[in-house]
């Protein structure tokens, strides 16, 4: 059985979310995409579940499709339970389940769906359904045994739902509380259930974006300018006889050429750009001053948001320690760089739908975005999501840059039209997660212990630049640039503040404009969005890094000093974890060994922790710097972690591992270099990325925790390697790290300064 397209799929009716099919499978449907992080696996196990079904009776899920699947919202978050108490004020929670947003609600359309099924068995085997039993898909008791199937047949799972919408970019939420499978009698979930999509990705047999053909599709490719702001001065032109099926597409500042011949499209683009003029353009200060233009800002004009009211409290105990630290961290524009280019596919019909094929983890705000763009209704886009390559919150405002274009490209040849970017169009003109600049301070008593913590947070940027860059472009209507969430990611703490033993606490974030972007003459600076834990990344870096800093000047062990300043059980009992793992010697840092000059390697360790949606991490770094070289190696990481109860153990460990990497190689290598004018870091030389050679051994250990919510998995284990390494460096150098990454040219800078 396949899910039927829908074009007006009722979200409240149980059958627009699951079914069950004649040969006694099941099939669902979420909004949610999958983004590599396996959560389509999660849910088919929460599914089987409630259905008490093997997993392997899952045998069809839908994803993702704006004409198939109910709206999901974002993907990020669709498991964890605090996001969605945050977001709703508990609306929808469920007091028997410890998830949240999209996995709750299929765990609640499942246990409608259970519920149905025995009450029509219980009609069926003239047995009160407490004396049935469920298994395999078969209900047994009474005068005998019937399927799932046979209970279908004559009438689907047509039971009416209670929903309710939440804030913009969240999806709907399924109410209720119908009796859910209690935690001790799981059976599918919390085992290693494989992920069903492995095999056609090592296969390269899915229905992958890349692979999307139509009849009669064009294959589009990109002339963009060669700055951030510059205008067409004159067309260039293409020569006939060389690219004979060529056609070039201009409106304003939007240049590409079609052809049916893909090879011919990718020769031509390089012919046009040739010949096409462009106006000059500087208005970006450069990555080289990036850091020296945010401390020039003049932040008591922008946005701000705080975590607390008792400001004059914190300042004033600041004002009584006997002892004051005060500092600045810095950390660059990082690029959502996935592996390979984007790539999307836009038909324009005749008939006035349009449909568009692109990875998105929200494809109905990308139906709404391509809406606006064609000045047409939003029922009559659908949204279509085949796999394609992760982002890490690239397109967590729908768009990841190629799909408006194309649609703008179909529209105009009347045919569908597949846009694939180069590697740098991709790096020159897709989005990046915004800067940051945090300034710290931190008072001590006479026993080195914190009395009052100040953080402030600067990083230029709203939630994200939510514009469609076709319409920028092609000067065609697109949403405003302002805040695309009911939040700022920019002005707000995202610090679950892990040491309530600190008397006062207090953060103030700030949000300016985007970098360039004003000055732009088509408003088109380095656009920002959220990326793998978007702002926390950051404000932790700053916070976590202080707690080290604050430890050496009290002459503590950087983990003890961390348990010093907690009640929290769950964070002491990761930092307890970590401790063990590594084999971690107490003692303050610096080493006693600590030396920046003379050459050799010095060796040195650190630690960082975090908290997140409920996830608690704790993350020792072991890392070799060749002075001579200015060159930093990780030898060794270990993290614990606490998300509360596990779905799936080996996807639960790729995640960690995964987002561990990813941490890593932003602490060493990732910067998004610019000049005046335009993206410099246009392919993965010039912003480098962690290869297998440079993988360090990597220890992860998990904590099974069943009385708390789930957590937050996938993207915290990001944001404790920054501070590792940073806490590794000081305690091999005795210098105090404060920006990175710990490129060549920084570690130099660091180790010369006196």
């Amino acid at each position: 059985m396949t899910i039927e397209s829908t074009p007006h799929l009722d979200p409240c009716r149980l059958d627009s979310w699951i079914k069950i099919t004649p040969e006694n499978t099941v099939a669902i449907r979420t909004g949610v995409s999958d983004f590599g992080q396996g959560v389509l696996t999660a849910f088919r196990q929460i599914v089987a579940e409630e259905l008490r079904v093997p997993f392997d009776a899952i045998t069809e899920l839908v994803t993702g499709d704006t004409d198939r699947t109910p709206d999901g919202g974002l993907s990020a978050g669709a498991m964890n339970r605090v996001t969605q108490e945050q977001m709703m004020d508990g609306v929808g929670v469920h007091p028997a389940s410890p998830f949240g947003r999209s996995a709750l609600n299929l765990q609640k359309v499942s246990a409608y769906a259970y519920g149905l099924l025995m009450e029509r068995a219980s009609r069926v085997l003239g047995s009160p359904v407490e004396a049935l039993t469920a298994i395999d898909g078969v209900v047994s008791g009474g005068t005998g045994s019937v399927s799932y199937a046979d209970l279908v047949r004559e009438a689907p799972l047509d039971m009416e739902l209670e929903i309710t919408g939440m804030p913009e970019g969240f999806g709907f939420i399924v109410l209720g509380t119908p009796p859910l499978v209690p935690m001790s009698e799981w059976r599918v979930i919390g085992t290693s259930a494989p992920n069903p999509e492995i095999r056609s990705i090592v296969t390269a047999r899915g229905d992958d974006l890349t692979n999307v053909q139509l009849p009669g599709m064009l294959h589009g490719r990109m002339v963009h300018p060669p700055t951030l702001g510059s205008t067409l001065i004159s067309l260039g032109h293409l020569d006939a006889e060389a690219y004979p099926t060529a056609e070039i597409i201009a409106l304003e500042n939007l240049v590409a050429v079609v052809s049916p011949d893909e090879w011919e499209a990718v020769r031509a683009v390089e012919a046009l750009r040739e010949t096409t003029t462009w106006s000059e353009w500087r208005g970006l200060p450069g990555s080289d001053r990036l850091i020296e233009s945010m401390l020039e800002t003049d932040w008591s004009v922008v946005q701000e948001g705080e975590t607390s009211s008792n400001g004059r409290e914190v300042d004033e105990a600041l004002r009584a320690t006997p002892r004051t630290l005060h500092a600045f961290y810095a950390l660059p524009f990082y690029k959502h760089a996935p592996m390979c280019p984007e790539v999307a596919v836009a038909d324009v019909r005749g008939d006035g739908t349009t449909h568009v094929w692109a990875f998105t983890q929200q494809p109905w705000k990308l139906g709404q975005k391509i809406a606006t763009l064609l000045e047409t209704d939003a029922d009559n886009v659908v949204v279509h999501v085949p796999r394609g390559a992760g982002g890490f919150g690239r397109t967590t405002g729908g768009d990841a840059g190629p799909d408006g274009q194309a649609a703008v490209l179909s529209k105009i040849c009347g045919r569908p039209v597949r846009l694939q970017w180069s590697r740098e169009d991709d790096f020159g003109w897709s989005t990046q997660h915004a800067p940051y600049l945090g300034e710290i301070t931190a008072g001590l008593d006479e026993k080195g212990r914190i009395i009052a913590f100040l953080a402030e947070h600067h990083q230029p940027g709203n939630s994200g630049d939510g514009r469609l860059l076709a319409a920028l472009l092609a000067g065609m209507p697109t949403e405003p640039v302002s805040v695309q969430y009911p939040y700022s990611y920019f002005t707000g703490s995202w610090m679950e503040w892990p040491y309530d033993r600190i008397e006062h606490y207090r953060a103030v974030s700030r949000g300016a404009e985007n970098v360039g972007q004003m000055e732009s003459p088509i408003q088109i600076g380095l656009r920002h969005r959220s990326m793998r834990s978007p702002a926390h990344f950051q404000q932790n870096f700053a916070i976590e890094s202080m707690m080290n800093e604050a430890a050496a000047a009290a002459g503590v062990d950087p983990i003890q000093y961390r348990l010093d300043h907690t009640t929290d059980a769950r964070l002491i009992e990761v930092l307890d974890t970590v401790r063990r793992m590594s084999g971690w010697e107490s003692r303050p840092s610096p080493s006693a060994t600590a030396r920046s000059t003379g050459g050799g390697v010095v060796h040195g360790r650190g630690v960082g922790v975090v908290i997140r949606h409920g996830g608690y991490f704790a993350g020792v770094a072991e890392i070799s710097i060749d002075l001579a070289e200015a060159a930093v190696t990780v030898d060794h990481y270990w993290l614990a972690a606490d998300i509360g109860p596990i779905v799936n153990p080996t996807l639960l460990r790729r995640n960690l591992e995964g987002a561990t990497v990813m941490g890593i190689s932003q602490a060493l290598l990732e910067e998004l270099e610019f000049d005046a004018s335009a993206v410099t870091s246009t392919d993965f030389r010039r912003y480098p990325i962690l290869t297998m050679a440079q993988m360090p051994e990597i220890d992860i250990e998990i904590v099974d925790r069943r009385n708390v919510s789930v957590g937050q998995a996938a993207e915290p284990p990001n944001m404790v390697p920054p501070v590792a390494l940073a806490a590794a460096f000081f305690d091999a150098t005795g210098k105090p790290l404060r920006r990175l990454p710990l490129r060549p040219k920084y570690v130099r800078a660091e180790l010369n300064d006196s």
